[in-house]
């Protein structure tokens, strides 16, 4: 009975510091599992990064987005079907782009030699399973001039995976060499 009491002191100090994990510590087996732990106290902001917390909300937005396309293409409300498909682009484009993944009609930056090496706006155009394996339709280049004076001809070439990236390049006053390491995944190219 005195063990009893003590425990029940212990156990009533603990609540009022309200200091559950030491409660939890002194039966692991009878304790909730970790991650509703640290929700009960209150860390679960700590516990899950917030790229983590984003991805989560963008994959349950997926979700939701498929049923409702689902649903609008049984109606045949072609137009709510066109507004769903947008935006379930538009994450599926933030999930590659995050992953680093490049697809058929995505933006990135594509080197090119006119004079020197130098890297433009461009687009991939088609993949192919021959190397050089990426269509490339050059836009523009880095401070954003269009003419055709300014792009390398012919302006629609085939590029090696390594001469294409999707963060915009660091501008520098050296000469640039052209990678030999592929720094982005693409659809489609077995690498």
């Amino acid at each position: 009975m005195l063990g009893l009491g003590q425990t029940a002191i212990a156990i009533t100090r603990v609540i009022r510091k309200r200091d559950l994990g030491s409660l939890w510590e002194l039966d692991p087996v009878a304790a909730p599992p970790k991650r509703v732990q640290r929700h009960l106290l209150g860390t679960v902001e700590q516990a899950v990064p917030s790229t983590f917390r984003g991805s989560m909300r963008d994959n349950e937005r997926y979700s939701i987005l498929r049923l409702q396309l689902k649903f609008a293409m049984r109606k045949h409300e072609v137009e709510r079907v066109r507004v769903i498909s947008r935006e379930l682009k538009a994450i599926e484009d933030g999930h590659r782009k995050e992953r680093n993944e490049l697809g058929v009609g995505d933006d990135c930056f594509a080197l090119a030699k006119v004079v020197e090496w130098e890297w433009y706006r461009a687009r991939l155009v088609n993949v192919r399973s021959r190397e050089p394996n990426l269509k490339i339709e050059y836009l523009a280049t880095l401070n954003g001039d269009a003419s055709r004076l300014a792009l390398p001809e012919p302006r629609i070439n085939f590029l090696p995976v390594e001469h294409v990236r999707i963060s915009e390049p660091l501008p520098c006053d050296e000469p640039i060499e052209p990678p030999t390491a592929t720094c982005v995944t693409v659809i489609g190219v077995v690498q």
